[in-house]
Formats: C-alpha cells, structure tokens, sequence
C-alpha cells in the first residue's frame, strides 16, 4: 500500500515540485535527458541497485540495465521520445553494484521541466515475486509433465460444487472415458464405481480411510471390470477457503487378479490338505465326497460341482455328491454311453461339457441340461488301475476353467481314488485276516466271533447246532497225487458245501476240517437231518481239473440249547467226528453229550499209565481157558492190569493191556 502511494506522489510530482516528494518516495526515481544520461536519482533506487548517487548521476541509465535488455529498453526509448507511445509500462532487469540482477517493474513518461524535456521513471523491485512466480510456474510444469508421463490418474476436484480443475489425460486409458466427458460430467466419477463399492467411496471422500486410500472396482466404459486403488488428499485453498480434493488413481487390476489368483492357489491347496486329511479318519471314501464338492464348487469359478461314481465296472454313473445342484438330482444315473462322465472315462482325462446343440443329438446329458447346466468340465478318479469315478465343475454360462482350475480339480481326483485305493486295501486286507486264503471261507477267528455270539443266545427255543466235517482220505490224496492237488480238492469239498448248505455258517476251523455252524429254533426238523444233509451234500464226485473225484466226509456233529463255553461245544464235535471215522467212512454222529467226560478221563488214565509203566505199576495176569466139565485146558488167558491206591482200575482191564502194550 505504501508503494503505491508514493507511485501515484511520484507520478504526480511535477519535475518542479519539492524535492522532498522525489527524493522520500518507497521506490526508485530517475529523471533521465533524451540521450539517456541520469540526471537524478533518489535514495530508494540507490539502495535497489547498490550504487552510490555520485556513481549513477551523468552516467547512462544503460550502464546499469543488464546487458540481454539493452537493446529492448533503446527501442523502448525511442518510441517514447517519438511520440509512438505515450509512456512505459515494462519490466527489466539491472545489475546491482555487486554483480547480482535486479528485476523491476519500470514505469515511465516525459515531463518538462524549465522549458527541457526529461524521462521521468518509477523502478519498482518485482525480484521477489518473479522468483516465487517461476518457482511457481516450474512446479506447475512439472506437476504437468509428472502427471502427463505417469499411468496413474491425478485429478483435482472441488469440494463444494464437485466440479473438477484439473484432470489427467490418462483418465481415457483407465477408463475408457476422455478428461474432457469428466470434467463436464463430474458425477460420471461416482456411476462408474461398482456399486457393491459406493459405501466404501464415500467413505474415502468422508475422510473415514485412515490411510487415505481404497482398493475399489470400477465399471470400465466397455463393460468389464477393473481395480483401482484411489488415494485422496484434502487441501484447502487460500483465496475463498473452499476445499479441494487431490485423488491419485492406480489401475490394479493385474496385482489384485494375481493377489486373488494367489489366495485362491493356496485356499485349493489347503482344500486337499483338509480332503487327505478326512481320508485318514474316513471309514470308505463316501465321507470325503461331500468335503470334495463343497470345496470345488466354493474354489472353482463355476456355479456347481458334481462326483459320479460307477454303479458296476465300466456301467453307468450315479451322481453320488453334488453341490449347487438340486438335492432331487442325488442318487439319479446318467445311463448313456455319451454322457458326460462316461466321455471322461472313455478318454481318461480332462473332458470338457459343451452347450448342447443341434451337432449333439448323441449327446446323453439329459439330467445336466435338466437343471440347466450349459458347460462344464470333468476329470476321472482313478481306482485300482482303472476309471472309477469322476469329479466335475459345471456352470450354468459358458464357463471357462483356467490351467489352475483343473490342476485343483486333478488333485481333488487323485485324493479320492487314492482315497478309494486305501478303502479298497482295508477291505481286501479285512478278506484276508477273516478268510482262508486256500478255500476263501470263513477262518477260525469268524467262526469262533460267530458261534460265540450264537451260543450267548442259545436256549430251549433257539437251538446251536454245530458240524465238525473231515474230508476222508485226505492224507491219502495228498500223498497220492501231491499235496498241490490235495489244496485244490480241499478247494472244492469247501466250495461244495457253500453251494449246498444254506442258512449256515461255514468255516475252516483248522487242517482239512471245515465246520458249519447253524442256529435254528428247537423243533426245526433240520436239527435231527443236518448230519445227512452234509452227507449227501458229498455223495455226487467232485469236479476237479475236468475230471471225476469220488470223496467223502465224516461228520461230528454237538448242539446246544444254552449259554455254552466255545471250547466245549467244539470239543463234543470232535469226539463225535472221531467215534465215526472208527466206525467207518462218510458217516456221521452226534454227540450224546459225556464224550467230554469221558475223554478226560481216557486222557487221565493214560497219563497215570505211563507212570505206573515206567515205575511198575503194571502187573500182567493170566488166566487159563477150558471145558469145566472135562476140566480139558484150551489156552491162557493173559492181561495187563494197572494197580493204583484203590486197587486195580476196572478200566484198565478192558484198555490197559492196549494202551500198556503201546507205551
């Protein structure tokens, strides 16, 4: 304000004026002739330049101007001097006493004074402005060129009215969108953000975002989407104190699709982790299979995930687990040859399901197209060598599957049959501890789970019957023809009596003996019968490598009306089984119920035998054998008789002498 003052004192001054008015005013005065010499100069302009008042009076005003404006300012001049303009009205710069430039706002006109024509001028030092002006001017222009060069978006954006100052041209390649559309259209900024993201825009523009920045989806102008992170920045402007908003935005589209592409790759892996896993504790691989197709449908662009499971070998499909498919659809078959999880087992790999149309009239997806499934893909679990199962993603579109998709998809396969595998393993290793690898019935261990468990329930009502069969001449075969043949004969007498017997348990307890085992009520009349039935269950020759072989058995058979040891019941059987191989061949017995007993008792007595033998507890005696009535002897009679603390044993006289004459 005081400069202007004394420009408007100075320019008014008449060169006649007090010299108090030229000489006291805030900026620089000169009185200059025609030819340019300085005639007068006050004290402010001596300070400007750095010059003293004897150094600058006489001397041309050109001295001190710099030397680039030299010419420009003699041109300046002339016009003035000739009337072509009526003053001056420029800036230039002069060089101070110490060799530094002064830049300063020259204003000038002619004044008479005595009858002389002089330049009255007005310098004013403008350094300072010119400074922060191009400082101003040079950070523009490189706002310009960094926000020119650059990928990302800048723009600035009122915040009262939205309209925007300044939009990058960039915008276009973002958002399919020139600065120029945006700029007249400001709300064009807010209707292409997905609308699952407004909340989370307005937020940002609240200030809310504590780092200032969102990852949000915008709706590109042909339709697809991409990700953009937008960063904001509130700056208030000096002149009227409204605010702006500076927002930098980055297309991210890749990092995020990779980012996501990334969580999707470790979520899949995690999923088949979690499936293996559930395979270790699963009982059969039915367990895994829900597991399996939630975890496809959830990690698999697609809208629904399917296993299908062969009814037989190389027969139609069951859809057995599914997800995102109507639960109405489990259990349905997919009969035909040309359906699709019979394509995937005919190729043995990935095959892709296509929308049908009139070139698929072969084409067996009846139930696919149904719930409107239009594509899909399948890929084939493995089992035992051979095509099992298939595990598929369909979708309700086109649908495309990337490489990584039907990676996870493999992996899920290969789970399931390795799954498979190891249910199959258990169950073949199941077979084997419980049957005879020789004749594939039953072993010792079933049968004696099994007849204990008949016996826990026998009473008066419900009767045990139990069958000890001994193939005859078993030794005989083995010997004869070699005891190969002996394992396959045995083969077929087990064989025969599964085909033969019904409703019992038959087993090999042991040796070439196989026990039946059959749990009937008290008045069945297969009680009394089941010893024949056996019998002439073998009384047709067996076929055995295309010929005829005539074999029988011996049976022992023992019941059971009540809760009864195992051993006891089996031991009967024995006893009996032995009391009709003495009797002869293809015969059988029932127990009578004291062969135990007396079997204890036979093994007691030739225990104390073998000790009375060997310390002379045996006595031999005779007795001599003729006609009383002629008193003629025929013979003696000679025994071995077994003498304990009671006497002599009455049993020993009938079976001591053999025993004794064995030991």
């Amino acid at each position: 304000m005081q400069d202007q003052v004394s420009s408007r004192a100075a320019a008014s001054a008449d060169v006649d004026a007090p010299d108090n008015l030229f000489d006291v005013a805030s900026i620089g005065m000169t009185l200059t002739t025609l030819d340019g010499q300085l005639v007068r100069v006050n004290d402010s302009l001596c300070e400007m330049l750095g010059r003293e008042p004897d150094d600058l009076l006489g001397t041309s005003w050109l001295e001190v101007v710099h030397a680039d404006d030299v010419i420009a300012s003699q041109a300046q001049m002339r016009a003035v001097v000739s009337g072509e303009r009526h003053h001056l009205d420029v800036e230039k710069r002069f060089v101070r006493g110490d060799g530094q430039t002064v830049t300063a706002h020259v204003t000038s006109h002619l004044v008479s004074r005595g009858g002389t024509t002089l330049l009255l001028s007005q310098i004013r030092d403008v350094t300072s402005e010119c400074e922060a002006l191009a400082a101003l001017c040079s950070v523009e222009q490189r706002w310009c060129s960094f926000t020119e060069s650059t990928s990302d978006v800048f723009w600035v954006q009122r915040s009262t009215d939205r309209t925007f100052t300044y939009v990058s041209e960039s915008i276009y390649d973002l958002s399919g969108y020139t600065a120029s559309e945006l700029c007249a259209d400001p709300m064009l900024a807010e209707r292409w953000v997905h609308p699952d993201d407004h909340r989370l825009l307005a937020e940002l523009e609240r200030g809310n975002d504590a780092t200032g920045g969102a990852l949000l989806r915008w709706v590109h102008r042909d339709g697809r989407t991409i990700w953009v992170e937008q960063r904001m920045t509130r700056v208030g402007r000096v002149g009227d104190g409204s605010a702006e908003q500076v927002c930098v935005i980055r297309d991210v589209t890749e990092r995020v699709g990779a980012d996501m592409a990334r969580a999707r790759h470790d979520a899949q892996q995690r999923a088949v982790t979690a499936i293996a896993q559930a395979c270790i504790g699963a009982r059969d691989h039915d367990e895994v299979l829900g597991l399996a197709v939630d975890a496809v449908q959830r990690l698999v662009p697609a809208d629904a995930a399917a296993v299908w499971w062969e009814v037989e070998p190389d027969g139609p499909f069951r859809l057995v687990a599914a997800s995102g498919l109507d639960a109405s659809t489990l259990g349905s078959t997919a009969d035909g040859s040309m359906s699709h999880p019979a394509r995937v087992r005919e190729t043995d790999g990935v095959t892709t399901l296509q929308r049908r149309s009139a070139l698929d009239e072969g084409r067996d997806d009846d139930l696919l197209d149904e719930v409107g499934i239009c594509g899909g893909i399948g890929v084939p679990i493995r089992s035992g060598g051979r095509v099992v199962a298939v595990v598929a993603s369909y979708s309700r579109s086109v649908g495309e599957w990337g490489p990584e998709d039907v990676t996870f998809l493999q992996a899920v396969a290969t789970t399931i049959g390795a799954c498979a595998d190891r249910a199959r393993f258990d169950d073949m290793l199941s077979v084997q501890s419980l049957h005879d690898p020789l004749t594939g019935l039953p072993n010792r261990i079933v049968l004696l789970e099994h007849l204990g468990r008949a016996l826990e329930g026998a009473t008066d009502e419900h009767t045990v019957v139990v069958a000890v069969c001994d193939l005859d001449d078993f030794k005989l075969f083995n010997e004869a023809l070699g005891h190969d043949f002996g394992d396959r004969l045995l083969g077929a007498f087990a064989e025969r009596l599964s085909d033969r017997i019904d409703g019992a348990l038959i087993a090999r307890s042991g040796g070439d003996e196989l026990a039946c085992v059959l749990t009937c009520a008290a008045d069945d009349p297969r009680i009394d019968t089941f010893g024949s039935e056996i019998a002439l269950a073998m009384q047709s020759p067996l076929s055995l490598d295309g010929h005829e072989v005539a074999a029988t058995c011996t049976i022992g058979i023992s019941t059971a009306t009540e809760p009864t040891p195992i051993d006891d019941v089996l031991a009967a059987a024995l006893v009996a089984l032995n009391q009709a191989k003495a009797r002869g061949r293809g015969l059988w017995m029932y127990s009578s119920g004291d062969e135990q007993s007396r079997a204890v008792r036979q093994l007691d007595l030739t225990t104390a035998l073998r000790r009375a033998v060997r310390d002379g507890g045996v006595a031999a005696y005779f007795q001599p054998i003729g006609i009383a009535a002629s008193a003629r002897k025929l013979g003696i009679l000679s025994d071995a008789r077994y003498r304990n603390e009671r006497g002599i044993d009455p049993e020993s006289c009938w079976w001591g002498a053999e025993v004794a004459t064995r030991l």
